[in-house]
């Protein structure tokens, strides 16, 4: 189904197509065109209407969490991951470049360098099994996954949310605040659930 919240304001163009969805009469693509459309702008009451469904949803929809232990294995196991991909292309920059390499300086000597590498190495890890998946490898041992607020596969943009706000400060401890979810839960308005 077409999510209409994310609709545009302004176009009146808007067409039914073969399956009762909203397309555009103009680039005959799906509603949810504001990253290819230069006059879009959200319509914020469908926005504010589909949040409220959502919040509705969930108070019916009862999900089984995941508990905190399981969040605790999932990000340790994810961390060794991480740390082993890290180790594996140190070892593979030196057996090719060698250790005095300016690849391998930049990323295991410079310290801005190597901050940058752990960034987009951890952004590309959560990014490409979650999106795919909707599974690390260890939400695979813990036997958890990732949906939205629905119940429903997230999207890419929505996981590369997701994997960015791990870096917000202090993210691993917002679970005290609300023990269900972080804030890279709530901001990019998933859950993790027992799979």
């Amino acid at each position: 189904m077409t999510d209409l919240s994310k609709s545009c304001i302004k176009c009146d163009h808007l067409q039914r197509n073969e399956n009762s969805e909203m397309n555009c009469g103009i680039t005959k693509q799906a509603v949810h065109f504001e990253d290819t459309c230069d006059l879009f702008e959200m319509n914020k009451q469908m926005q504010e209407r589909k949040e409220k469904e959502e919040s509705e949803f969930r108070n019916k929809v009862k999900f089984n969490y995941a508990t905190s232990n399981k969040r605790i294995g999932n990000y340790a196991i994810d961390m060794l991951a991480i740390v082993a991909v890290e180790m594996l292309t140190g070892a593979f920059l030196i057996a090719f470049y060698g250790r005095d390499s300016a690849i391998y300086s930049l990323l295991f000597n410079d310290s801005i360098g190597k901050l940058i590498f752990i960034f987009l190495l951890n952004v590309l890890y959560y990014t490409l099994f979650e999106a795919i998946t909707g599974r690390t490898i260890g939400k695979y041992f813990t036997k958890t996954k990732v949906v939205t607020l629905t119940g429903e596969k997230p999207g890419w943009a929505g996981i590369l949310l997701r994997s960015v706000c791990r870096f917000i400060p202090f993210d691993q401890i917002s679970y005290l605040l609300n023990s269900d979810s972080g804030w890279h839960d709530s901001l990019s308005k998933t859950i993790v659930i027992e799979k």
